[in-house]
């Protein structure tokens, strides 16, 4: 079935914030040990979720109704100027308000005092104004979408060995230089393995790192592509072959990155980080169904 032109407008958006505080100030209070959050951890940014009757089963012809979806930031990034957009709905058959207020939607993400996020209310104002000709039934299909901005912070420890040729094998290895498979992180995109390989030079060993990207959690990349914020060595800044990323078809990625280390030291422990950002889009699908009855509103 063919439908009239697409409408996208940007709907009003109402926050309701209801981030609730952690616990651990009355456990303190009671003598009890607090209990330690790892709120970078699960793989959702926001998640939307329908409300009861809204829309409502059946519309009737020239009804007034809404299109509500619960927000919930179930990730560890705090959202700034979050929009939302409606799309698919036919002009000819369901209204909106000719002038609409639109204000942009600020969701915190969990943190050590709020470990389950903040959520807010989306609500749509529509009026149905008819059904196409000679029918009784019309079923719409409809979007909504919601855009904000996303991060991803990776953190891990991995094993350099700037000694490659062994030269100070008397000294016991502290460590084996390898891979390492990292858990989620707190957003939809996680790095999920960081490789390690040394290399020498004549005057230094380098340390030579793969980071494997992918998308774990609902929803998609904008165009797929991921830049790469920083990378660390614990506080030495690793130097990339690229400072973005695009997905491929399957939502995976890598990029790589290495340091020049002095070749004197043996292995050792350190601390691996790196912050991917990206513009992020989740869709809610639904249908609307009008009947050819007189509302009773």
């Amino acid at each position: 079935m063919k439908y009239g032109k697409v409408v996208w407008i940007i709907v009003l958006l109402f926050l309701v914030g209801c981030g609730r505080m952690s616990p651990q100030g009355n456990a303190a209070e009671q003598g009890q040990v607090p209990i330690t959050v790892d709120y970078r951890s699960g793989s959702e940014g926001i998640v939307v979720e329908t409300l009861p009757n809204m829309p409502p089963e059946e519309i009737a012809i020239n009804e007034n109704f809404k299109i509500a979806l619960s927000l919930h930031n179930q990730g560890a990034t705090n959202v700034k100027d979050a929009k939302a957009i409606i799309a698919g709905l036919n002009s000819r058959y369901f209204s909106y308000p000719i002038e609409l207020t639109t204000k942009s939607m600020n969701l915190q993400g969990k943190s050590a005092i709020n470990p389950v996020g903040e959520s807010a209310l989306l609500e749509i104002d529509v009026k149905n104004t008819g059904l196409p000709m000679g029918t009784k039934k019309y079923e719409a299909p409809y979007e909504v979408g919601l855009f904000y901005e996303y991060e991803t912070i990776a953190t891990s420890e991995t094993c350099i060995n700037p000694d490659v040729y062994g030269r100070l094998k008397l000294v016991p290895e502290a460590c084996t230089v390898g891979d390492v498979s990292l858990s989620t992180q707190g957003a939809p995109i996680a790095i999920t393995q960081i490789s390690t390989r040394m290399a020498k030079d004549d005057s230094f060993a380098r340390a030579n790192f793969v980071f494997k990207v992918s998308k774990i959690g609902q929803g998609e990349v904008v165009n797929k592509l991921i830049d790469i914020d920083s990378v660390k060595l614990a506080n030495e800044d690793l130097i990339c072959t690229a400072n973005q990323i695009k997905l491929n078809e399957n939502n995976q990625g890598e990029f790589r990155c290495h340091i020049d280390l002095n070749v004197e030291e043996g292995a050792y422990k350190t601390i691996v980080s790196a912050k991917l950002s990206y513009d992020y889009r989740i869709t809610y699908k639904g249908k609307l169904y009008v009947k050819e009855i007189e509302s009773l509103i």
